[in-house]
């Protein structure tokens, strides 16, 4: 027993002497070289936080070397700068849709060119188109019933008053309707709401002239009907 304590006690004398030597190695070496104990525990020791030693020699040894005295310059470290807030994205706003452009109704007294629409409350009735030959002058109509209602269009043979035509002279013309020509004395049609009809008007002269005639320059048509109160057109006659 006496020897075996003996061993381990001569065991542990001889450590403690190797770690007084490591200790008097890393003392002298701080004092000229503080950043290589530095690198050298960071490489015994890679995940351990780096840990900066500074050894500062007395002035003794020192002065008596001639170098000058280390002067220690401490620099603050920056706070770290925060994050920006995300803003948050703008939700988007509102746009009405714009109400639609209401229609207005034609000017009573005015004078349409061809192609143009007579509009009243709803109803609309268009002169497109023509056909002109010496002995008589065509126009077609195109009437729109834009109402949800039901319009009545209606014309009597016997009254002159709805549709009349006089030229640049003076002179007037006489009307027909296509459906007189099966002897009946009234054109009447129903037209339902959101429909259309197109209808001929033949004007010939009332009287002993033609349209050949090189004074006759236009002719202007006045007609009456439903909703239609004294709708005019210019149609031009070109020679």
């Amino acid at each position: 027993m006496d020897n075996g304590f003996r061993r381990i006690i001569g065991f542990f004398s001889i450590i403690g002497v190797i770690f007084t030597i490591l200790g008097a190695i890393v003392a002298i070496v701080a004092l000229f070289k503080p950043t290589a104990i530095t690198v050298v525990l960071q490489d015994l020791f890679p995940e351990a936080t780096p840990v900066v030693v500074v050894a500062f020699p007395s002035s003794t040894s020192r002065a008596s070397s001639g170098e000058p005295s280390p002067i220690l310059t401490l620099t603050e470290t920056p706070s770290p700068i925060p994050s920006p807030t995300p803003t948050e994205t703008p939700r988007p706003t509102y746009t009405p849709i714009p109400s639609p452009t209401p229609i207005l109704n034609t000017e009573p007294g005015s004078i349409l060119d061809v192609s143009q629409r007579w509009r009243v409350d709803g109803a609309e009735l268009a002169l497109n188109r023509y056909e002109l030959v010496p002995e008589f002058i065509r126009p077609i109509f195109t009437f729109y019933n834009n109402t949800t209602n039901d319009l009545i269009i209606r014309f009597a043979r016997d009254d002159r008053s709805q549709i009349v035509a006089e030229d640049n002279l003076g002179r007037t013309y006489a009307y027909d309707l296509a459906r007189w020509a099966n002897g009946d004395r009234v054109m009447e049609e129903v037209i339902e709401g959101d429909s259309r009809i197109e209808f001929p008007v033949t004007l010939w002269p009332d009287g002993q002239f033609n349209l050949a005639d090189p004074q006759i320059n236009e002719i202007v048509i006045t007609i009456s009907f439903s909703k239609i109160k004294e709708a005019r057109w210019r149609i031009p006659v070109h020679h």
